[in-house]
């Protein structure tokens, strides 16, 4: 069984009155979500450019590298932390595979 104190203590008595009172409110929010949905659904909108710009491919004829290059070369601390980086995990294999081609030149 429901409680009705709760309701009894808004000024209403029945759970009935309430929904007839307060219901029309989720329903337009339901209506304006549906149509929101809808249109973005059905209108069908050309995502490549969009798909294009999260891959890097917007750049022109640029590729990553390129782009990176240039994003690394206008901050100096960013070059630095970059150069470290790489040095850390890739100088082991570069300084090896130089001597072995240093050895059997």
């Amino acid at each position: 069984m429901i409680d009705k104190k709760p309701f009894a203590d808004a000024g209403h008595t029945q759970i009935d009155m309430i929904t007839e009172i307060y219901a029309h409110i989720l329903d337009e929010d339901r209506k304006i979500n549906a149509q929101k949905f809808e249109t973005a659904f059905y209108s069908n909108p050309d995502m490549r450019p969009v798909e294009r710009s999260l891959q890097g491919e917007e750049s022109g004829s640029m590729t990553n590298p390129d782009i990176m290059m240039k994003q690394l070369e206008s901050v100096p601390q960013l070059m630095d932390a970059f150069i470290q980086k790489f040095i850390e995990q890739y100088g082991n294999q570069i300084m090896t595979q130089l001597a072995k081609k240093m050895l059997g030149a």
